[in-house]
Order: C-alpha cells, then structure tokens, then sequence
C-alpha cells in the first residue's frame, strides 16, 4: 500500500528515475532495521542467557571462595567491563565533571542499593539451595507492596493485589 501512494505521488511528478531512487532507499531502510531488529534480538537473548545463569555461576563460586571475595571479584569485572564500555565510547572524560559530593552521594547509594543487596544474596546463596535463593530474591516486588502498606500507609487496590498475585505466579 505505502508503495502504491508512492508510486501516484511520483507519477504526478513524471519521474521514473525519482522512483527507483526512493524505492531504493525504502528498501535500504528495510534492510538496515531488519540487521538492527536481529542485532537487538542477540543482545537481549545474551542477556538473558547471562542474568539467567547469575544463580546457578554463583553459587559456584561460593562454594571455592568466601561471600565477601565473590563480591569483590564481580565488582571489579563490572568495574574493568564499564570502564573499557565507557573508553571506547568516549565518555569516560565526563568522570571528571562530577565533585567530590557526587561521588560521596553515588558511593553511598551503591553501597545501600547494589553492595547490600548483592552481598545478602550472595550470603543467602552460601547458605540456602540456588532454587530458594532466587525465590526470596525475586520477592522483592511483593514485598514493597506490602511495606508500603504497613509503613507509607499505602493502599492496596485491586490492582495491586493482581500485580502482587501475577508476580508471585511468575506471569
């Protein structure tokens, strides 16, 4: 169809050679989202075939080397990943705009938000099966919830209640 309002359009204008131009190009874009679309399909089975064995490597780990050390070794591989990602990007100059504050301010909030977490789970996987682990892990979400409610004095709807529900399914 876009290609028959194109064809009238140009048809008004007496070109052919306009025509094969323009198709040509359509026909390039097509290609080109196409090699994109499939670009973007890899990356996000990648992702999910690395996220999906997170458990299973660390609890490998853990079995040969202490919660404390697992966590140093996976921080400093995110460390030397981001910072080769951020070379070859060329924003590691932007580093240099933040203050001292900032960096007090992200260092506490990755302490509290990716240090604490990671570690508790990495301790609950020393301790639990990785099938238990990963439960209490993936709880998170119905846990807000509920502490919203029991702290924030939050309500919960129906709609939440159907979320909390659609999440402890896993739908």
């Amino acid at each position: 169809m876009y290609f028959t309002i194109l064809t009238h359009k140009l048809s008004s204008f007496g070109g052919k050679l306009k025509l094969k131009i323009i198709c040509a190009k359509i026909h390039l874009n097509f290609i080109l989202q196409d090699v994109f679309m499939r670009k973007n399909y890899i990356y996000a089975f990648l992702t999910v075939a690395v996220w999906s064995t997170t458990a299973a490597i660390s609890k490998l780990l853990l079995l040969d080397i202490p919660t404390f050390e697992t966590l140093a070794v996976s921080g400093f591989l995110a460390f030397l990943f981001l910072l080769i990602l951020n070379i070859k990007n060329k924003t590691a100059k932007k580093l240099r705009e933040y203050s001292f504050k900032d960096y007090c301010i992200m260092s506490g909030l990755g302490f509290l938000g990716l240090f604490l977490y990671t570690a508790l789970y990495y301790f609950g996987l020393n301790e639990l099966s990785s099938q238990e682990a990963c439960i209490l892990n993936y709880l998170w979400p119905i846990m807000i919830v509920i502490f919203s409610s029991v702290i924030l004095k939050e309500k919960i709807t129906v709609l939440k209640a159907f979320a909390m529900l659609s999440s402890f399914f896993g739908i």
